[in-house]
């Protein structure tokens, strides 16, 4: 893993602790190795005690901070910046000593900067390894090159982009293996990697609550999400500036609440009309729950939204992009409301406001949804099917 399994700070995090799930509760025994950084640094005390009595975790500092060497990297070098950062040679002999002291049939690679290992486990192990791929890393540069305008910022953000490709494409040919979250990245992957085995599943969801009915209060929208992830960023700039100014002038009772981990301090100047800023919240559950209708205006991603199905499974309704509910089997107008202009979210807003029917029928459909098709019943069958295929 590129960072602690907790504490649970962003969507990457809880998608990792979701799989280790998975995996334990298919009946396998687990050992992690899991790299910490100066941005997600290891802090025993958020480790559950289950985890703190655990003999099998291996936690392995790098440093990512920018330096001198990083700027020869994206400069001169034919590696990826992004990759490469996470590479580091204690981390190697660490890793390799944990192999040659255990056996393993099974070596998951839980995201795709974990692939900087690959070559070195692949010299001392037999074992199948999989990668699991939580999105496809290089078309969420791909997209966001498209916005910037500096062609200094443009050129060198189009030189990582085609190391990054270079060296995403070749780590899935060279695994044996292939979990994505979506049925999308799947297809994208299996262009480049078409003799790969490659399977989806999904975040699974272990519990879902009652559905909700619209509230008598006026509505409180919100946003979760971790602020310094690009899109994320692109995203709620673009609502804040364009998109609740007319739903505020529209419905002036109506509020908006954004939290999240790394929220940069330029966002306190939008508290007051009827918007409300946090930094990251101890417990996004609850702070969710405080509120009525998730907003997702992503319009640059890939992978699944994490917290698109956790508001689904708690009878939220959810405003969303079509990019942010990509990998998720829901009818628009019956599961979720889809929204891509000003104009197509204040009608969204609009439609809930005045629809008590509407409201209740998506906290409704959006609580079966996440039951038929993201328990851990499908996922432990989905896994089970998947390793199978292994000894054919």
């Amino acid at each position: 893993m590129p960072k602690p399994p907790f504490p649970m700070v962003d969507g990457g995090v809880v998608a990792m602790n979701n799989h280790l799930a998975l995996w334990q509760k298919s009946g396998f025994n687990i050992h992690t190795f899991f790299l910490y950084t100066p941005k997600h640094p290891y802090i025993p005390s958020t480790f559950p005690s289950t985890w703190k009595k655990n003999e099998n975790i291996f936690p392995q500092f790098v440093d990512t901070n920018f330096s001198p060497l990083h700027i020869f990297t994206i400069l001169f070098s034919s590696q990826s910046y992004q990759a490469s950062r996470f590479y580091s040679k204690n981390a190697v002999q660490e890793l390799k000593k944990i192999i040659r002291q255990n056996t393993y049939k099974y070596i998951v690679l839980d995201g795709l900067f974990s692939g900087v290992f690959l070559n070195d486990i692949r010299k001392i192990t037999s074992a199948t390894i999989i990668l699991r791929a939580h999105n496809v890393e290089y078309m969420i540069w791909e997209a966001l090159r498209l916005k910037i305008k500096s062609s200094l910022k443009k050129h060198l953000l189009l030189r990582e982009t085609e190391k990054l490709k270079r060296w995403e494409q070749g780590i899935y040919s060279s695994v044996d293996g292939i979990i994505s979250i979506t049925p999308d990245d799947a297809q994208i992957i299996r262009k480049t990697a078409a003799t790969q085995k490659i399977t989806t599943i999904p975040l699974l969801i272990e519990h879902t609550e009652t559905p909700r009915s619209k509230p008598a209060h006026p509505f409180r929208l919100f946003h979760l999400g971790a602020m310094d992830w690009l899109p994320n960023i692109e995203g709620i700039n673009w609502f804040l500036a364009d998109v609740f100014p007319t739903v505020h002038t529209l419905f002036p009772d109506i509020t908006f609440h954004f939290a999240g981990k790394s929220m940069p301090d330029s966002y306190q100047q939008y508290q007051s009309n009827g918007i409300f800023c946090y930094g990251e919240v101890p417990d996004a559950k609850s702070f969710m729950n405080n509120y009525d209708i998730l907003i997702v205006p992503l319009h640059h991603a890939s992978g699944l939204r994490i917290k698109i199905l956790e508001a689904m499974a708690m009878g939220i309704p959810v405003i969303c992009t079509t990019k942010a509910a990509q990998g998720i089997p829901c009818m628009p107008g019956i599961d979720i409301l889809l929204a891509e202009t000003v104009d197509s979210f204040c009608d969204a807003i609009r439609r809930l406001h005045s629809e008590e029917s509407l409201y209740n029928k998506l906290s409704t459909n959006g609580i079966m949804c996440i039951q038929q098709h993201f328990s851990m019943e499908f996922g432990k069958n989905s896994l089970q099917d998947f390793l199978e295929s292994f000894e054919k």
